[in-house]
């Protein structure tokens, strides 16, 4: 499966030469979202359309072949050397030469497929996400059920990081790995839906498909770190031990499995432990895993104070009437005391009283400050959940705050 990252460049002598809210709770969003895995980051969409302005690296004979014998044959071995470039100039980083290549297979047979799904490739490499888009659905036309195009289309979607994209990345890749008959390709393909339902906050789903994966491939990577993540959003804490354990010895070097490692290290009150995985998590991937913001409990303390002066006369009496506290992480009474289960990553919560009792609104520094990049954003997502729980408190459920923008 080809994706665009960062792949050191070859010589061009050496070129030519041949993809939660939950009730009750504020749920804590990856950091591409919450559980998102590290893959390389999306370029930067352009507003500019894209100009191919480089040319394809063929060989003299295959081309020469095809002008004086302009017949299938040729033409196939025209395609196919367009192809085999594409393979060359893309994983040695050379996007718009690939990009030429692709194209000049999608001329030479505009009902190849492949051709398609290289183009849309190089298109997103480029920085082209809606001419990415197009080529994807070009390919999927001309083949709804090829598990290629599936994979490649499911994995664009998923890091596209939307809620919508990622619903149809798990969509696209489940059918896919239907279809697939190579247990590589299925196991990459369940792979990117436990990715994507992990990202959704469905972890549930995304354990079936992690398992499924290493069903497939008993040594995939990917599965294990995706089956340990959607164990500990599953709060299914002794089961969650040893397959982080088991993640992080298959993947040593994966930012995603030093960064759950931490978080159940700290839920296990290994502070030394979790400091250190979290700093490896930021040394391998610190745009998708920065060390958390640093935030003493004293400062905290006053700046949620100052959130909650910030808010409405009526919103203030609302939460003076529940017991209101901010503690460092969820405890795991609090996580299992909801149905579904609540994730480990929430940054607040809401429970209502038994009778006689109050409300109960808690925040959870240490998740919050996970989730922030500077103190200026600590204040918006501390006064968002407090409009968040608020809202439960007032009978609204999540769908409702949704739509409101909490």
């Amino acid at each position: 499966m080809r994706r665009p990252p960062l792949i050191p460049s070859l010589g061009l002598a050496a070129l030519v030469s041949l993809v939660i809210l939950v009730a009750g709770c504020h749920r804590r969003p990856a950091p591409q979202p919450v559980s998102k895995p590290a893959p390389p980051p999306a370029p930067q969409p352009s507003a500019r359309p894209y100009v191919t302005h480089a040319t394809c690296p063929l060989p003299v004979a295959v081309v020469a072949a095809q002008r004086n014998c302009d017949d299938e044959k040729a033409n196939d071995a025209l395609i196919d050397a367009s192809l085999d470039a594409f393979d060359r100039t893309y994983d040695a980083g050379h996007y718009a030469v690939a990009l030429a290549c692709a194209e000049e297979a999608a001329r030479d047979d505009p009902g190849e497929a492949a051709a398609h799904i290289d183009r849309a490739q190089a298109l997103d490499a480029l920085g082209h996400p809606a001419q990415a888009r197009d080529a994807y659905d070009r390919a999927l036309a001309l083949d709804p059920d090829d598990p290629d195009a599936l994979e490649a289309n499911a994995d664009f979607l998923w890091r596209r990081g939307t809620d919508d994209a990622l619903e149809a990345a798990a969509l696209e890749a489940s059918r896919g790995a239907k279809d697939a008959t190579d247990p590589t390709q299925v196991a990459e393909l369940l792979v990117l839906e436990a990715k994507a339902l992990n990202d959704l906050g469905q972890p549930d789903g995304a354990l079936k498909a992690s398992g499924s994966a290493l069903a497939a491939e008993h040594d995939d990577a990917d599965a294990t770190i995706e089956r340990a993540v959607a164990l500990f959003e599953l709060d299914r804490f002794d089961d969650a031990r040893p397959a982080l354990a088991q993640a992080r010895r298959a993947a040593p070097k994966s930012a995603k499995a030093a960064y759950y490692a931490a978080l159940f290290a700290e839920r296990e009150g290994h502070e030394s432990t979790a400091a250190g995985l979290f700093r490896l998590a930021a040394k391998i991937d610190p745009g998708d895993y920065p060390l958390a913001l640093d935030v003493s409990r004293q400062a905290f303390g006053a700046l949620v104070a100052e959130e909650i002066r910030r808010l409405p006369k009526a919103k203030q009496q609302a939460l003076a009437s529940t017991d209101f506290s901010w503690t460092e992480i969820p405890s795991t009474a609090v996580l299992l005391s909801g149905d579904p289960v609540l994730s480990p990553e929430i940054v607040g919560v809401y429970r209502p009283g038994a009778p006689g009792h109050p409300d109960a609104i808690m925040l959870y520094r240490k998740n919050l400050l996970r989730l922030c990049g500077s103190v200026a954003e600590l204040h918006r997502q501390v006064h968002l959940t407090l409009l968040h729980e608020l809202g439960h408190l007032a009978g609204l459920d999540d769908a409702e705050l949704r739509d409101r923008g909490l």
